[in-house]
């Protein structure tokens, strides 16, 4: 009879280098996320919640791909790029004109 030893063995091996794949993902992540905040430190200042949003979805999707650290990156600068100037048109529109009130 085959002992069950190797298989479990080999089965604990996989693991452990799966294990350190995702953690160097995560961690390769997290660097990305610090990254693209201090590059858009302005919008965190501003709208920290929106920038968190927008990298999380950016984020999500990424990991869907099964190449999360080749995706994540240029999706999460093209995911903040759209939140910074959603919140820039939104500055702008509520700024308030020179021209004053409307019908004076």
């Amino acid at each position: 009879m085959k002992s069950i030893t190797p298989l479990i063995l080999k089965r604990l091996q996989m693991k452990m280098k799966t294990t350190h794949l995702r953690r160097n993902t995560l961690e390769a992540i997290a660097k990305v996320r610090a990254l693209v905040g201090r590059e858009f430190s302005t919008l965190r200042q501003r709208e920290p919640r929106l920038l968190r949003q927008a990298l999380n979805e950016a984020e999500a999707i990424a990991w869907q791909t099964g190449f999360p650290q080749l995706v994540f990156p240029s999706l999460a600068l093209e995911k903040a790029r759209a939140v910074a100037t959603w919140e820039s048109r939104q500055r702008t529109m509520l700024q308030p004109t020179s021209g004053g009130t409307p019908g004076e």
